[in-house]
């Protein structure tokens, strides 16, 4: 038996730079209803990149379907002591517009003018809680637009299924495989024929974006989704070595990796590209995807939520899944309906 995880609540495993913290997240709409158009997704990404600029944390790769979304997503560790008055203030102009940040700017002054540190501090305290966190991220992004979703369209209630889903990913292999994965929905749901067709997903955005910012920050997330290497700034030069790569790795170029091209994430043998065309429920129920000794970590760090009777963590992944089984595992054995 497997309880909810820890991190979905607001505990979360221990990450770094060198290995940070990747979530899969899945938000469905209720009923399964095909309530988002061109306008509802195009709101959606500004609520999800205002949502990024605010807390810290970073999108590596996302799609918003008319029903459903997916976001992969980084959750840096917060920095040590606190951020500067001019951060926190540009953070909450992102999310509650320039009044608020008038606002809690004149307060900062006037605690800074009066010595009132504590004061200060506790201005601080009041908006960092939401900073480079899971649960925060995903729970103001989602209420934010449906606020604007249920004004907009004089509606009242629920918009999403329950709580979203979150899967823990290892960076590198997994987190690459997850991006493609997540890119490719429009193609698995028939909607086009290749991702950068679908404007609403990190790779539309990333090649066709219309505007120069969104263009760049989708850019930037599938960079670090892809190296997996600690972020110092995003790196133009490496955006069209990223994207042959990419495009070779879930099999939409004409050139095919050979073996001595596993430097690129594709092991030898193995049709990762053919294996993302499919539904897979591992990357959406899995719990945690990555290598062995990743997955048995994250079993030990969060022990106590699994039954006692269970001696280790990692299930090889099986089903459509199969290509990628003993190369990526799973936290959590899926017996049916491995297909999502």
């Amino acid at each position: 038996m497997v309880k909810r995880p820890r991190w979905a609540c607001g505990a979360k495993p221990v990450g770094t730079e060198e290995s940070p913290l990747i979530f899969h997240c899945v938000s469905r709409v209720v009923d399964g209803q095909a309530l988002f158009g061109d306008e509802e997704r195009e709101y959606l990404r500004a609520f999800m990149r205002s949502q990024e600029r605010f807390s810290g944390c970073q999108v590596l790769a996302h799609c918003l379907m008319p029903d459903h979304l997916h976001i992969l997503l980084e959750i840096p560790p917060a920095p040590e002591g606190e951020i500067t008055d001019d951060d926190l203030i540009r953070r909450v102009a992102e999310t509650r517009g320039d009044d608020h940040a008038d606002a809690t700017a004149k307060k900062l002054t006037e605690a800074r003018a009066a010595g009132d540190e504590t004061g200060a501090a506790q201005i601080h305290a009041n908006h960092t809680y939401r900073m480079n966190d899971l649960s925060e991220f995903m729970k103001t992004f989602l209420q934010r637009f449906t606020h604007w979703f249920n004004r907009t369209h004089k509606r009242r209630g629920t918009l999403w299924v329950a709580r979203y889903k979150s899967v823990i990913i290892e960076s590198g292999l997994a987190a690459r495989t997850l991006a493609g994965y997540i890119d490719l929905n429009p193609v698995r749901a028939g909607l086009v024929e290749d991702p950068a067709d679908y404007p609403w997903s990190s790779y539309g955005e990333a090649v066709f974006g219309k505007k120069a910012k969104g263009r760049e920050s989708a850019r930037q997330g599938l960079v670090r989704a892809w190296s997996g290497l600690p972020s110092n700034g995003y790196q133009r030069e490496k955006w069209k070595q990223t994207l042959r790569n990419y495009r070779e790795f879930l099999g939409l170029s004409e050139r095919r990796i050979t073996p001595a091209g596993t430097e690129l994430g594709m092991p030898e043998g193995r049709d990762f590209g053919a294996m993302l065309l499919t539904r897979i429920r591992y990357f959406s129920d899995g719990v945690a995807i990555g290598r062995k000794d990743f997955v048995e970590g994250v079993f030990q760090a969060q022990r106590e939520i699994f039954s006692q009777e269970r001696e280790d963590g990692a299930r090889l992944l099986r089903g459509n899944a199969k290509p990628a089984s003993g190369i990526l595992w799973s936290l959590r054995a899926l017996s049916q309906d491995i297909g999502d």
